[in-house]
């Protein structure tokens, strides 16, 4: 499904987001305070989270995922290393990475508690592992309005112009996702301490940060 949609991606994701995942990801970036740190992209795609990292002053960042034409289309280059990787089943060593960030990832794994097990595992102790994901709404004006373009709207704009079928997923995807609550839980059983998060978008994104220890 992501090999169909690689191509208008991240065009997608702009308008979708009304352009706010761009700065999402810049936040999420500052909130892993990557500078002269080795940092794994986790789930990178076309490598929106891996740019926002270097900005940030990454020293190095390593853009893994798990679909091929996602990966064509990051950038690559002495400081970003695309590869090939599974989430659950990742190809470092333990402890490799001074940070592991994602972004909408962990709603696409069959294992949430896994992949965040496998995120502590290649953390060095005390390094940062940072979490952008879209969270079920508020049960407020404000969440009511959001529904109904999340799960209408939404799938149909984008499926003019993409694949339709992917975009009615997204919803999908979100409705039975772990909210930031319960997501904080599943970091903490992972092996990450200290773990703290902050709603963004009216609280329709959460942003969570946790400490390897």
């Amino acid at each position: 499904m992501f090999g169909r949609i690689a191509g208008r991606y991240d065009r997608l994701n702009r308008l979708i987001s009304f352009g706010m995942d761009s700065g999402w990801r810049r936040e999420a970036a500052r909130l892993a305070g990557p500078a002269r740190m080795r940092v794994l992209d986790l789930g990178a795609g076309t490598g929106d989270l891996s740019r926002a990292l270097l900005d940030a002053g990454a020293a190095r960042v390593v853009a893994a995922d798990l679909t091929p034409a996602m990966l064509r289309r990051a950038p690559s280059g002495p400081r970003l290393v695309p590869v090939l990787a599974d989430a659950l089943r990742l190809p470092f060593r333990d402890a490799s990475f001074d940070r592991v960030a994602s972004a909408f990832l962990l709603r696409n794994v069959e294992d949430v508690g896994a992949a965040l097990a496998e995120t502590a595992r290649v953390l060095r102790p005390g390094g940062i592992a940072v979490c952008l994901e879209m969270t079920p709404p508020p049960r407020t004006l404000f969440g009511a309005i959001f529904r109904l373009y999340f799960r209408r709207v939404m799938p149909l704009v984008a499926g003019l112009l993409s694949d339709r079928g992917a975009y009615r997923y997204l919803p999908a995807s979100v409705e039975g996702f772990p909210d930031a609550d319960a997501l904080a839980a599943i970091m903490r059983d992972a092996g990450l301490r200290d773990v703290r998060y902050r709603r963004l978008a009216g609280g329709t994104v959460a942003l969570h940060r946790g400490i390897c220890a």
